[in-house]
């Protein structure tokens, strides 16, 4: 059991960047700020029942959304498989529908919780895209607000909790969502926001609406680090292990080195969920049909057009692809494929663009994969676990790069003995390395 420790002050480093660099890099021309959200939601009408509070994309095509119909008081789910263009909505008894992701294609997992915020979490899980549903409970923590699926198997879920007594927390699962362990939890405490890099990494954000904290682990839970701010924090984000994003009441704290130093920037009180693609550009959202975007780490924020006047509850991301979802049904789809100011145009005469090795091969379980972008300039780097058609099992690499040779360790344990295919995109130029498994 935890609690917050307000004994301890963090190292908060107000210094502000002058603002003469936002300048020089509006001077360099087009930036993803000419990028417009567009309208898919599942219905196009000017008043809906349905309010969505997540989402997952296995695809360009296909993807999943989540949340509560008011008219029925029952939860809601919506797929789709031509990116959003048509919608199919199937409902569940539980009242709200919080968090959603895919394993793979066909194994998707659903949580929430039906009644007050204090209700125990439940649990829907399938292996078929949806024709059949297992249904159950987990008493661990009570109302899962959060979903983040990190492998085939393994996903760590938020436990919101409240003020009064129920419990928040985390937990994790590495078999697919069959059985979870309670691997954090503080009686009273808000969970506002987590975020998970891998099986044994995830960023946490809790208040109890006087001050705030965020939590971190590097081994899964079996050890906590605590860093305290004097508001209320409501949502985190991390890139790697060292360089993320804390969300406040009013402001953004953004650390380099892992949280041990923080610098402080103002943001509208507004904003709900951050989300970054790179260490300088981040979009928010929040209530009202808030959109934000910010191409110098949180310096300075522009609103952007979005085609609601309905709260935006959460984020998602796959591929080029950046979605928001919200009230009124409100599913909106960012193209942030175009390359900021500081990343090179596409290359027509590069033939291969990235280059990749692992060591050793066969595997067993573990690897290294090496890769090298042979570009002058940053890229966006997309490297994905495919099987022989294609289908992506598990995103390993999503973000920008600088030129240059990067290294990986690969866990793939939980991939059966057999041949895989990482499959590398950068600006739109794919390169395949044939990955054999050997048990």
């Amino acid at each position: 059991m935890f609690q917050l420790d307000t004994t301890h002050s963090n190292r908060l480093n107000t210094l502000r960047t002058s603002l003469c660099c936002f300048g020089a890099m509006l001077l360099c021309g087009t930036t993803q700020l000419d990028a417009q959200w567009v309208d898919i939601s599942p219905v196009q009408t000017e008043y809906s029942d349905l309010l969505l509070f997540g989402a997952d994309f296995y695809s360009d095509d296909i993807g999943i959304a989540v949340g509560q119909d008011l008219a029925t008081n029952r939860g809601v789910v919506a797929h789709t498989s031509d990116g959003g263009a048509n919608w199919n909505l199937g409902h569940f008894e539980a009242e709200h529908l919080r968090g959603v992701g895919y394993f793979t294609e066909k194994s998707i997992l659903v949580m929430g919780y039906d009644g007050p915020p204090g209700t125990k979490t439940l649990l829907h899980l399938t292996g078929d895209g949806g024709e059949s549903w297992l249904n159950a409970e987990i008493p661990q923590v009570t109302g899962t607000d959060e979903l983040d699926i990190v492998g085939p198997t393994a996903a760590w879920a938020m436990g919101y909790g409240t003020s009064v007594g129920f419990s928040g927390g985390i937990m994790r699962t590495l078999d697919g969502g069959q059985n979870w362990e309670l691997k954090m939890a503080i009686d009273g405490t808000i969970f506002g926001g987590q975020c998970a890099l891998d099986e044994n990494t995830v960023f946490v954000a809790v208040t109890d609406f006087v001050i705030g904290a965020m939590f971190k682990t590097l081994d899964g839970g079996e050890t906590w680090t605590q860093y305290n701010f004097d508001e209320w924090t409501e949502d985190v984000f991390f890139i790697d292990k060292n360089v993320g994003f804390v969300l406040a009441r009013d402001k953004m704290y953004k650390t380099s080195d892992g949280g041990e130093n923080w610098v402080a920037t103002d943001i509208a009180d507004a904003v709900d969920r951050i989300w970054f693609t790179s260490e300088t550009t981040g979009y928010a959202i929040g209530d009202d049909g808030l959109a934000r975007m910010t191409e110098d780490g949180g310096e300075s924020w522009t609103d952007m057009d979005i085609d609601t006047d309905y709260d935006l509850m959460q984020f998602a991301q796959h591929g080029d692809y950046l979605y928001a979802v919200g009230q009124q049904a409100g599913v909106f789809r960012l193209d942030i494929g175009q390359q900021p100011t500081d990343v090179e145009p596409e290359v027509a005469d590069a033939d291969v663009l990235l280059n990749m090795n692992v060591a050793p091969m066969p595997l067993a379980s573990e690897g290294t994969l090496t890769y090298t972008l042979q570009t002058e300039t940053r890229r966006h780097v997309d490297i994905a676990l495919t099987d022989v058609t294609g289908r992506r099992l598990k995103t390993l690499v999503d973000s920008v790069h600088e030129p240059g040779e990067h290294a990986l360790t690969l866990d793939l344990a939980a991939c059966p003995a057999g041949v895989w295919f990482l499959t590398a995109t950068v600006n739109g130029r794919q390169s395949v390395f044939p990955l054999t498994i050997h048990r």
